[in-house]
């Protein structure tokens, strides 16, 4: 790593998100506002004790959002800016477990349930631990045999000595259908011959 681009990272590390500068722009009244926005779009669970978020839900792993002063956030980061403190740049929230030991839905806002601060790494390793994450829930490869779990991954064992025989036989393994047509053949032959 050149000096150049250390200095850079270390530059953009320290930067605070967008939250967190909103929050710190804030007066009195204007946090009494935020808290007041929070508690308008969310309600408490009570078997769970998690704060369910009612407004904006974004993306397809079902994050809250919402609209505060013309812009739109996550409620989660700002209430994390306002009662815990400052979120750099590249810091994540981290989703945690509820009361009853149960991994919190993507909507949960309490800040009770939320691990420490973390980054996108951190974030991965707990969805893998909760069972959340969703390459987590994949038994099986997309042709139907048994993933292999090995310390680092997961891998279907039929398919990849199939393409790994099919590589040392000159035959170019891709995603077209005479790919997938001889991709069949060689799992024949391996199963053929156990």
């Amino acid at each position: 790593m050149t000096d150049r681009s250390a200095k850079l990272r270390a530059h953009h590390s320290k930067r605070y998100c967008k939250a967190t500068r909103l929050v710190h722009g804030l007066d009195e009244a204007g946090r009494v506002e935020l808290l007041r926005w929070v508690e308008q779009n969310s309600t408490r669970d009570k078997s769970t004790g998690c704060r369910i978020w009612h407004g904006g839900v974004n993306g397809a792993y079902g994050h809250p959002f919402g609209w505060f002063r013309d812009d739109s956030y996550r409620p989660y980061r700002l209430l994390w800016a306002l009662l815990r403190g400052p979120l750099r740049g590249r810091d994540m929230y981290r989703h945690g477990l509820d009361r009853q030991g149960k991994p919190c839905p993507p909507v949960c806002i309490e800040l009770g349930h939320a691990r420490p601060l973390g980054d996108w790494a951190d974030n991965t390793n707990d969805q893998v631990a909760d069972g959340t994450h969703v390459q987590a829930r994949k038994v099986a490869c997309p042709r139907g045999h048994e993933y292999h779990q090995t310390p680092r991954q997961r891998v279907c064992v039929v398919c990849n000595t199939a393409y790994k025989r099919g590589y040392r036989e000159g035959v170019r393994l891709g995603r077209s259908r005479a790919a997938c047509v001889e991709m069949g053949r060689i799992e024949r032959d391996l199963t053929s011959s156990r």
